[in-house]
């Protein structure tokens, strides 16, 4: 490990730091992989891209890679050699597992159609959560009104209860995730 920011004036270059506990777990650990990160990405001459910092982007003579980032987990998109390529440099960066194709990624299933061609995302985990959770009846609803009406206040009779209310809220809050990482 290199002696930590801020701490180097105290200490010469050729020192060894011991860690009284492990990084992982730590306020710099999150840092110090994020650095680490962004040096192999220049190493193996990927770009980040400016609007999403959790894409990193080249043009190889296999066509445009991509490598999607997701705290310590990493995918890697392309042509199959571009794809081996990618992954060969970067194993040689950092220490990674090969997971082999994938097929979940985030809590997400994965569906990699090549000959179609598509990818199809799906969250079973969190649909089945939600009816565990919101005990959804099995039939199809519609909205509460046709598109273009404008909603219409409820009457006093029909005001949620507190209890009701948390249950609204959690669903909500579950729904607003999901449209997030979408």
């Amino acid at each position: 490990m290199e002696i930590p920011e801020g701490m180097t004036h105290k200490y010469p270059p050729w020192w060894v730091v011991v860690l009284n506990k492990t990084l992982y777990g730590t306020k710099q650990a999150a840092k110090q992989f994020w650095l680490k990160v962004l040096e192999a990405m220049q190493a193996i001459e990927f770009l980040c891209n400016q609007a999403y910092p959790c894409i990193y982007w080249a043009w190889t003579k296999w066509g445009l890679i991509l490598w999607i980032l997701w705290i310590d987990d990493f995918v890697v998109c392309g042509s199959p050699e571009g794809v081996a390529h990618a992954k060969a440099a970067m194993q040689e960066q950092l220490d990674c597992d090969n997971c082999g194709k994938l097929k979940e990624y985030i809590g997400c299933e994965v569906d990699l159609n090549c000959k179609e061609p598509y990818v199809k995302l799906t969250q079973p985990v969190l649909i089945c959560s939600f009816n565990d959770e919101f005990q959804l009846p099995n039939e199809m609803h519609l909205t509460p009104s046709p598109p273009g009406e404008v909603l219409k206040p409820c009457q006093p009779k029909e005001f949620l209860k507190p209890s009701e209310q948390r249950i609204y809220c959690s669903g909500m809050g579950k729904l607003l995730h999901l449209m997030k990482l979408s």
